[in-house]
């Protein structure tokens, strides 16, 4: 998996590729998001391409959301597809990660 990466001011933008993020392809997508975390500590992570999440791909964003905020920052997820929504939904990880619709959206809320 090779992610887009853009520095968006004081915050990074992942744009993760693929249509899946899953658990054959989460190891990549963590690594990604460990190198971000020691340059960053505001990430926006942005999820149009992808279709569908399993929980490794769910653990991986919370993982992070969580070190992140430790850091005095924080992790947020914009522009989800309607499968990747219905599944937040079920899962309730809505609860945890903060969700925009946009990446304009999720770049102020983390700058606030």
């Amino acid at each position: 998996m090779v992610s887009i990466v853009e520095k968006l001011s004081e915050t990074a933008l992942l744009i993760v590729p693929g249509d899946s993020l899953v658990t054959n392809n989460v190891a990549s997508f963590k690594g990604e998001l460990e190198e971000l975390s020691q340059r960053t500590i505001r990430l926006v992570v942005d999820l149009s391409q992808v279709q569908f999440i399993d929980s490794a791909g769910c653990g991986a964003l919370l993982q992070y959301h969580k070190r992140l905020k430790e850091k005095g920052g924080g992790l947020a997820v914009c522009c989800i597809s309607a499968p990747v929504r219905a599944l937040f939904e079920l899962v309730r990880i809505q609860r945890a990660l903060d969700i925009y619709p946009s990446r304009d959206a999720a770049v102020r809320a983390l700058q606030a």
